[in-house]
């Protein structure tokens, strides 16, 4: 009898190092949530891609009629009727334009909705520049004023005519709504969901879609918080270019197994420098490179953007200026329901 104890007692002693380990496991066992860390997969990559049929190149074009005036014909505090009088010499008409990225996040019948930044269609309605002497105004050198602003989606045949519904500076955000003709296939709307700020992490892997410099582009780039979370915003390690502004940026949702949008491109950060530069005349953009320049200088501001970061505006501002234009939505004859909610 106590032959039999003796070899349960060997054999316990055996087994209990494996069930206790075997039991340490199960409680380290972990439910994967939020964004993936890793490399997309190839499928996941196409579908990306097949998910973002709805990035536009978006592109704005505007017109300015200018005034000049002759140094000391006009005070640099006149306004209003005072700057168009017979003082004016000159005047003519000038162009500029801007192209950025945009999302088609909704369409009904010949309407579409659309998130972009903020500054790809924001252009001052009146410009004044002055003449100085010793930095002080003593005048006023020229007034333009904008005469017309097109915004339009150039994939889209006739434009697919834009307009800002609301936009936020500070976050660098707008909601935009579109309409295309008769016979004109609507634009696509996004067929992702829609991301949790409170998942986004450091480390995360994040796809992008955009035009920089007005070609269609894929990029994969790496997510870093720099602040305590991504509520304010995030950067990611993706080249900035002219174009990339209101790109789409999105993750891999572990739980849901799809893309989902985390929010759009804004700017990167830059530095800027003073540099003594020739003061020039209105109309001169080159000087001669074998002659010394003998005119007066100005100092002059030069920024210089640090390729290899670039700023994003999260979901959440995009929610919150939906939710803060529901019913302006609404007048303009959509019909949706919980649209910051997908």
């Amino acid at each position: 009898m106590k032959e039999h104890r003796f070899k349960w007692m060997v054999l316990t002693l055996l087994f209990s190092p494996f069930l206790f380990a075997c039991t340490v496991r199960k409680q380290t066992e972990y439910s994967f949530s939020g964004y993936q860390y890793s490399a997309p997969t190839e499928q996941a990559c196409r579908t990306f891609i097949e998910s973002t049929k709805s990035v536009y190149r978006l592109s704005t074009y505007v017109t300015y009629q200018t005034w000049y005036y002759l140094p000391g014909s006009i005070s640099s505090t006149a306004k209003g009727e005072e700057l168009f009088t017979e003082a004016v010499v000159n005047r003519k008409q000038s162009s500029e334009s801007f192209m950025g990225t945009a999302t088609v996040i909704y369409s009904e019948g010949r309407k579409f909705l659309l998130i972009t930044a903020a500054h790809v269609l924001d252009f001052q309605d009146t410009i004044i520049r002055y003449y100085e002497q010793d930095g002080e105004r003593t005048g006023i050198y020229s007034v333009s004023v904008k005469q017309e602003q097109v915004n339009y989606l150039r994939d889209i045949p006739g434009g697919g005519n834009v307009r800002v519904i609301d936009s936020d500076a500070k976050s660098d955000v707008a909601l935009c709504y579109g309409w295309v003709g008769e016979g004109i296939t609507i634009p696509e709307e996004l067929e992702q969901g829609w991301g949790v700020v409170k998942d986004i992490k450091s480390g995360n892997i994040a796809m992008i879609a955009g035009y920089p410099i007005g070609y269609r582009n894929y990029s994969r780039a790496n997510v870093s918080l720099y602040g305590v979370d991504a509520d304010k915003g995030f950067m990611i390690d993706a080249g900035f270019n002219r174009g990339y502004s209101g790109g789409l940026v999105s993750a891999w949702s572990i739980p849901d197994q799809k893309w989902h949008w985390i929010g759009i491109i804004t700017s990167a950060p830059s530095t800027s420098d003073f540099m003594v530069v020739p003061a020039g005349q209105h109309g001169v953009t080159r000087y001669m490179p074998d002659q010394p320049y003998n005119g007066p200088l100005f100092i002059s501001t030069q920024s210089q953007m640090a390729y290899g970061l670039t700023f994003v505006s999260p979901i959440n501002t995009i929610r919150d200026l939906i939710k803060r234009n529901e019913k302006r939505i609404q007048e303009l004859g959509f019909l949706f329901k919980n649209l910051d909610n997908r």
